[in-house]
């Protein structure tokens, strides 16, 4: 569940008056453009953005993109109302970002009704009060399509059987031994199902429900955690996909010993552009660099009703390398496999990959300034669509 601060209104009063978003008069074709850096008094600010929301809504790119690169451009032009750079929440129809240094928000109506036409909104401070309506977002910008990275023609290597994320029902299970203790076990039941709609964009869903326990803190107390998530994306062609995000829910009890009531999770993210995923079409010795701009929302519940909620926004870039294949002997039984690595920051991990079929049969990482290895996952048994394998 996506955690949303409202200053003081509840969440369908402040949507209401989210029409907000912007009286913008379109500038006149004959010389218009951009106001002046100096002109950046609340009507001129509408103005300016609704020639770049009107720009924008001319392309096909999809909608929550368009928000994307609206809300940064604004943010970037118009500091003094739109002051460092925040994550986009949803609240149906609307896509949007709350600045509270100035109370203001920006918004995206993208599914919206007579009540809401679909549009750009803005509200607060020195926009004042009351939601202005900007118009329909569609000619100063031309917006970039990031996934027109995403190819259908892309060839695909062989480990992965990307047909499996665009089958609904079908589904994958398999149970690991966590850091090399019998007592640790994690469960991962994947199940895809139909398509959807995503902040404007069409989906896959698909259901990932994760159970662990385990004891490995030494002399420390079991534990165990249960998560529901729903993830989105989209496959294109034989060697590509697109994840646009995840949301999810759990408990966690960190001493089962003792009977405590657990904590319970909500936590949401997104992806701001979709993270194109191309590592399915890479060659024995071939690497990718890629880059994924994350905006996630995480609350912790207490079992005293306390909340620890966590907004955050983050960009990580990392290099993926197909190694090659390799024959794994794991407790599930002996694969022909896909090792790939993947370097990130200060650490660096390897997966193998049942060929064929996607299905991650080992994995760690490797703290490189420490040399510390740590979290790994070794398959214990895989049930695919009913079939042991």
């Amino acid at each position: 569940m996506n955690v949303i601060q409202y200053p003081s209104e509840n969440p369908a009063m402040l949507f209401k008056s989210l029409a907000l978003l912007f009286t913008l008069t379109m500038l006149a074709g004959c010389g218009g453009g951009l106001p002046p850096e100096t002109s950046t008094a609340p009507p001129a600010v509408q103005q300016a953005i609704r020639v770049k929301a009107l720009a924008i809504e001319r392309t096909a790119i999809e909608p929550r993109e368009v928000a994307r690169q609206l809300f940064n451009w604004a943010e970037a032009q118009y500091p003094q109302y739109f002051p460092v750079h925040v994550s986009t929440k949803t609240f149906e129809p609307f896509l949007y970002r709350y600045y509270p240094a100035t109370g203001i928000y920006l918004g995206l109506a993208i599914r919206g009704d007579s009540s809401f036409p679909d549009g750009v909104y803005v509200m607060g401070g020195e926009f004042g009060s009351s939601p202005l309506f900007a118009g329909a977002a569609s000619s100063f910008m031309t917006p970039t399509d990031t996934n027109a990275e995403a190819s259908t023609s892309a060839v695909s290597n062989g480990c992965y059987d990307l047909a499996f994320f665009d089958t609904q029902g079908a589904r994958s299970e398999v149970i690991y031994e966590w850091d090399g203790d019998p007592r640790n076990s994690i469960k991962v039941t994947r199940t895809v199902g139909g398509e959807t709609d995503f902040e404007g964009s069409r989906v896959r869903e698909m259901s990932v429900v994760v159970n662990q326990s385990g004891g490995s803190f030494g002399t420390g107390p079991s534990w165990s955690s249960d998560t529901t998530e729903t993830h989105w994306l989209r496959r294109y062609g034989q060697a590509d996909l697109s994840f646009y995000g995840y949301k999810g829910s759990g408990t966690y009890n960190a001493d089962l010993s003792k009977g405590s009531l657990p904590d319970r999770l909500n936590y949401r993210q997104t992806w701001s552009p979709a993270y194109v995923d191309k590592r399915y079409s890479l060659k024995p010795g071939q690497s990718l660099s890629v880059t994924e701009k994350i905006d996630a929302s995480n609350e912790t519940i207490r079992p005293d009703g306390s909340t620890l909620p966590l907004d955050i926004s983050l960009s990580t870039t990392k290099t993926v390398t197909f190694v090659g294949e390799e024959r794994l002997s794991v407790q599930a039984g002996t694969y022909l496999t896909c090792k790939y690595q993947i370097d990130q920051s200060q650490t660096r991990t390897f997966e193998w990959i049942l060929l064929g079929k996607g299905i991650l049969l080992k994995s760690y990482y490797i703290d490189l300034t420490t040399g510390n290895i740590g979290n790994s996952r070794v398959a214990k048994s895989i049930v695919l669509n009913g079939q042991p394998l």
